[in-house]
């Protein structure tokens, strides 16, 4: 496995960012904003991150290559598998169960995943939320949903 900057793994995903930020704008160019009528509006705030991804990426492209970097090995991808399926779990659970408890739940199945133990998790996953909760519900006003049951 090699480090950031160092291989041919950052031109693939520099390419990827490419096409996300190109289609991200091009899609941001189709939406309609029908009450607004100033010089700067909604659309070049899409118009701005595309714009400095695409950079970024492009940047990215053009860096060279230290050397050829080694096949990754499946014991990486022992670490990518749940996460990405904890992530999709969450995604369909939250409107159903509520952000606390999902929440709570991707952070305690992630901190064991990368070697904490079952108290370190859950501690932190606890707290990680809780604080997660408080800044955005409320401190900034921002719901971050309560699920079903709770309403």
């Amino acid at each position: 496995m090699t480090t950031p900057g160092t291989g041919t793994y950052d031109r693939r995903y520099a390419l990827v960012a490419l096409i996300f930020a190109l289609a991200y704008g091009f899609g941001g160019s189709q939406f309609e904003v029908g009450f607004y009528n100033g010089i700067i509006g909604p659309h070049h705030w899409i118009y701005g991150v595309a714009g400095v991804l695409a950079l970024m990426s492009v940047w990215l492209l053009l860096q060279p290559t230290a050397f050829v970097p080694e096949e990754e090995s499946w014991e990486a991808w022992r670490k990518r598998i749940p996460l990405c399926l904890a992530i999709i779990l969450y995604t369909q659970g939250l409107p159903y169960v509520g952000f606390l408890i999902t929440m709570t739940a991707l952070m305690v199945l992630v901190s064991m995943l990368f070697g904490a133990n079952w108290k370190q998790a859950t501690v932190c996953a606890v707290v990680l939320s809780g604080l997660c909760l408080l800044l955005f519900d409320g401190l900034l006003g921002i719901s971050l949903g309560r699920g079903l049951w709770f309403r």
